[in-house]
């Protein structure tokens, strides 16, 4: 269990909004909680934010979670402890996976539902936010143990998207249409439908 944290200690582990990367949004439950996994009493608030190897900096996220397992397991850590990161690689931890090419992908979850906001910075509502858009997030990196195993992961307290995306998992449903003639009508449709019963 985390050790209690001044403010101090908290803010160092801070990643604010406009200092995080931009990330892709998968798996978004910002409006209702996801699913109880094992062993919880109710499911979290969360998303998976995917970050693009190539482009995104991902140094101020690596400094949160480092300096939440000092303050944890103190200096030198890494020699003590064998620590699992939240810092994950989409192409091999989730091989085939749509979205998951190409970027390293890290969990946030909170208990309660985080502030979330649309490009104004307004508050968002539940349509606008899916699977697939880009955003930011204010996060904080906490260090845990659990069944003996040491590690550090990522508490969401609020998100922004900041621009609409290719959705993750979304159907195209162009195809099961044709294109209608142009100059075609409803009103054309309708007078031909009339025709054949009089």
């Amino acid at each position: 269990m985390a050790k209690n944290r001044d403010s101090e200690q908290i803010e160092a582990c801070k990643v604010k909004g406009r200092d995080c990367p931009e990330f892709r949004v998968s798996y978004p439950h910002l409006f209702t909680p996801g699913e109880a996994m094992e062993g919880q009493e109710q499911g979290k608030y969360g998303l998976t934010m995917l970050f693009d190897k190539r482009r995104a900096d991902l140094k101020p996220l690596i400094r949160a979670a480092r300096a939440a397992a000092e303050q944890e397991w103190g200096p030198g850590y890494e020699k003590k402890h064998k620590i699992r990161w939240p810092f994950r690689d989409g192409d091999k931890d989730r091989p085939g996976t749509e979205g998951y090419e190409n970027v390293t992908f890290v969990g946030a979850n909170c208990k309660k539902k985080p502030k979330t906001f649309n490009e104004e910075v307004e508050p968002a509502s539940e349509g606008e936010i899916y699977a697939g858009c880009y955003g930011r997030a204010t996060v904080i990196a906490f260090a845990y143990e659990f069944m003996k195993k040491k590690g550090v992961s990522f508490a969401l307290l609020s998100f922004q998207k900041t621009r609409d995306g290719t959705q993750i998992g979304g159907y195209d449903a162009s195809g099961d249409f044709d294109a209608s003639p142009r100059g075609a009508s409803d009103d054309d449709d309708a007078k031909e439908s009339d025709d054949m019963f009089i």
